[in-house]
């Protein structure tokens, strides 16, 4: 049989921080969830930039668990978000149960995003930068700006007391 090598925990204050000693990954849990990490190997995967600790329990299931769902205890509909958004920071402190819709508006900005924020676009009709926010479904407009700066910061007032907390702000340049 082979030799299963264990993860390395290295403990500092209330923060553990774990690597796979196959792949030298590594990921950071509390303290008070040391029973989940010490003996299970998690792995640490990258895919279109998103980063994931997870495990599969293999054949037949072939279905990734989540240590992140594991942590919360997320029950089957429930969506675990980072609240600094680094996958790789798995404290309790820094998880968060929500809503399909409050993950939603977490997301950051498009690909197709040519302001460089979330939330403005370039209005050709008017010459301006229009900064816009989804709320329940509908597009409200929030005005038109001469830079994409100033274009942000409306867009950044509005999402804060809109989404109270759930929105990823248009920070990103």
């Amino acid at each position: 049989m082979k030799d299963v090598k264990k993860p390395i925990l290295r403990i500092r204050g209330n923060t553990i921080t774990v690597t796979n000693p196959y792949n030298k990954r590594s990921f950071k849990v509390s303290k008070a969830d040391k029973a989940l990490v010490e003996n299970i190997l998690w792995t640490v995967s990258s895919y279109k930039n998103k980063e994931t600790v997870s495990r599969s329990p293999g054949y037949p299931e072939r279905k990734h668990i989540y240590l992140k769902r594991v942590i919360m205890s997320a029950k089957p509909g429930e969506f675990v978000m980072f609240k600094n958004r680094n996958a790789l920071d798995l404290r309790r402190e820094n998880l968060i149960i929500c809503t399909r819709s409050q993950y939603a508006k977490n997301k950051c900005k498009t690909v197709k995003n040519t302001s460089g924020y979330k939330g403005v676009f370039w209005n050709a009709a008017n010459k301006s930068w229009r900064a816009v926010i989804g709320v329940d479904y509908k597009h409200i407009h929030i005005g038109y700006y001469k830079d994409p700066e100033t274009a942000s910061k409306a867009y950044n007032r509005v999402a804060k007391i809109v989404h109270k907390g759930f929105n990823y702000v248009g920070t990103d340049k």
